[in-house]
C-alpha cells in the first residue's frame, strides 16, 4: 500500500522548526565551494543528516575523508550569501521541499554516488515508492519511436510502474503523456529551476504533471536552461528507477548519458531495436551490442523488473485488466504493482499556471506568508500564528525565545543577550569555544530567527 501524500505540509512556510533547520543546513553544504554532490554523500553516509554533519565539522577529515580545503572553505562561510538567496526564493516559490531527513526520499536514490541532498517538488509525492522505469529517447523522434515509446509506456502504467523522464521535446513528452493514462501515472525531472518551464510548448503537459503525477528539480527556483544542467538531471532519472528504456538515441545524444548513469548505478538497461539505417536508432543498437536487454514488447521489461520488487512476472496486469481512468485530486485511487486497490488521499498540490507557479492565488500567499519576509535582509520566519489546512503553524520566534533551543544554543544566546552586537572572535573567547563549534550553533540560532548576523561577523540577539 503507498503512503499518503501530505505534501502541503512540506512547503517551507509548512515545515516544523527541525526541517527548517535541516533546509538551512542542506542549503548551507550545497552553496559551499567545491562541495558537490559526491561530498555531500560522503557525509551523509557517516552522518544521519546535514544538521548533523554541520555540527561536526571539525571531524570532516577523519570521519568522512573530506578535504581539508572544503573544510576550511565550509568555515569561510562564504556560502551564507547564497543560502540566504535560495531560502528567500524557496519561500515566495511555494514548492514543497523533499529533505534528506523525509521518509519519503527514495532510498534507491540515496544510494548512487552523487545523490541530490534535497529535491523540490510539486505533485503526489507518493510516487516516489513505486516502482520506476526511466524512458528517455531523442529529441527529434520519429513516427514509430513515438507509437512505440506511447504504447510501452501506457502498458506500464497500467501495470502501476512509473515511468521516469526529463520533459524533454520528443521521446520525454510522448513517454508523460502516455503514463498520465494510468494508474502508474509519470515523475518529470527536471533540468531548470521547479518555476521554469522547459521547452515552453510543454507548459500544458508540465501543469498536468503537477495535477497527476510528480514534478521534481534540484535546482533552485529561477534557474534558467543551461547545458551543464541536463546531464545532471539524468542521473537523477535512472537514480529513481529500477531500469532505464532507450526508445531512440542517436551515437551522441542524452539518452546514452542517461543509460551510463543507469549502468554506473547498477540499473537495468534496455533498448528498443529500431531500422538499421535510421540515425535515431544507432544509439539502442550500440546499447545493445555492449549487453542491454533488446525489448520488443512491454513484457521484456516486466519480467526484467519483476524480481527486483519480489514479484512474479504472472503477477503483473494487463490493460484489459487494469481499465485506464483518469486521476483527479477530488478523488483518487492508488493501484500496487499486482493491481489491488487502495485508497489514496489527494495530493494536496495547488494547480500550476503556464509559468510553473500555484494558480490558486490564496494559496500561493499563503505560503508566501508563511515563508516570512522581514526587513534588514531577514528571510527567515518571524510570524506567529499562522492556519495552514486547519494545524497552527508554530512560529519559528516564540513568545520566549529560549524556547526549544539544545544547551549550547541557550549558552550562546545569553552570551549575546543584552548586549548590542559581538564579533564571533570574541564570542569564542568568551564561551571557551572552536570557531567551528560557535559558528553551527550561531548558524541553526540564525536559522530560528533568534540571532542576527551583522556586518564584520558580528552577531546580536533578537528578542
Amino acid at each position: 500500500m503507498q503512503p499518503k501524500d501530505s505534501s502541503a505540509a512540506f512547503s517551507l512556510g509548512g515545515m516544523n522548526d527541525a526541517q527548517r533547520t535541516e533546509f538551512w543546513a542542506s542549503l548551507a553544504l550545497r552553496h559551499t565551494a567545491r562541495l558537490g554532490s559526491r561530498t555531500w554523500k560522503k557525509l551523509l553516509d557517516v552522518y544521519p543528516s546535514p544538521y548533523s554533519a554541520v555540527l561536526d565539522v571539525d571531524n570532516w577529515v577523519a570521519r568522512a575523508g573530506v578535504a581539508a580545503r572544503m573544510v576550511s572553505e565550509f568555515r569561510s562561510e562564504r556560502w551564507r550569501g547564497p543560502a540566504k538567496e535560495e531560502w528567500s526564493a524557496a519561500g515566495k516559490a511555494g514548492w514543497r521541499i523533499l529533505l534528506w531527513t523525509d521518509p519519503r526520499y527514495p532510498q534507491r536514490l540515496k544510494e548512487i554516488t552523487d545523490p541530490p541532498i534535497f529535491m523540490y517538488y510539486m505533485g503526489d509525492a507518493s510516487l516516489l515508492s513505486n516502482p520506476g522505469v526511466g524512458v528517455v529517447g531523442s529529441r527529434l523522434c520519429s513516427r514509430d519511436g513515438i507509437a512505440t515509446t506511447l504504447e510501452l509506456c501506457r502498458r506500464l502504467s497500467a501495470s502501476g510502474v512509473t515511468t521516469v523522464s526529463g520533459l524533454a521535446r520528443g521521446i520525454d513528452s510522448e513517454a508523460h503523456k502516455a503514463a498520465l493514462e494510468s494508474w502508474g501515472s509519470t515523475i518529470a525531472v527536471l533540468g531548470t529551476g521547479p518555476d521554469c518551464i522547459y521547452p515552453p510548448e510543454n507548459a500544458d503537459l508540465h501543469a498536468r504533471i503537477c495535477e497527476k503525477g510528480l514534478v521534481l528539480s534540484e535546482f533552485p527556483p529561477g534557474t534558467m536552461p543551461e547545458a551543464k544542467n541536463f546531464p545532471m538531471r539524468n542521473r537523477i532519472i535512472s537514480g529513481l528507477s529500477l531500469g532505464v528504456l532507450v526508445v531512440e538515441a542517436a551515437k551522441r545524444s542524452g539518452s546514452l548519458i542517461t543509460a551510463r548513469h543507469a549502468l554506473e548505478q547498477g540499473r537495468e538497461v534496455f533498448a528498443v531495436p529500431g531500422r538499421v539505417q535510421a540515425r535515431t536508432s544507432s544509439g539502442c543498437h550500440d546499447l545493445i551490442r555492449q549487453g542491454a536487454k533488446a525489448v520488443f514488447s512491454c513484457d521484456d521489461v516486466l519480467v526484467e523488473i519483476a524480481p527486483l520488487i519480489g514479484i512474479h512476472a504472472h503477477e503483473w496486469k494487463t490493460p484489459e485488466e487494469v481499465a485506464p481512468r483518469p486521476r483527479g485530486r477530488a478523488e483518487e485511487a492508488s493501484r500496487n504493482v499486482s493491481g489491488r486497490t487502495t485508497a489514496r488521499k489527494p495530493s494536496g498540490s495547488a494547480p500550476i499556471s503556464r509559468t510553473g507557479m500555484p494558480s490558486d492565488a490564496e494559496q500561493l500567499r499563503a505560503d508566501q506568508d508563511e515563508a516570512g519576509r522581514g526587513g534588514d535582509g531577514d528571510v527567515l520566519p518571524l510570524c506567529s500564528g499562522l492556519q495552514r489546512n486547519g494545524a497552527t503553524v508554530r512560529a519559528a520566534v516564540a513568545a520566549d525565545p529560549t524556547d526549544g533551543m539544545t544547551p549550547d544554543e541557550l549558552e550562546l544566546y545569553k552570551a549575546l543577550a543584552g548586549r548590542e552586537s559581538v564579533q564571533i572572535d570574541d564570542l569564542c573567547r568568551a564561551l571557551d569555544w572552536q570557531a567551528s563549534r560557535t559558528s553551527a550553533v550561531l548558524l541553526m540560532l540564525e536559522v530560528q530567527g533568534a540571532v542576527r548576523q551583522l556586518p564584520g561577523m558580528h552577531y546580536s540577539a533578537i528578542v
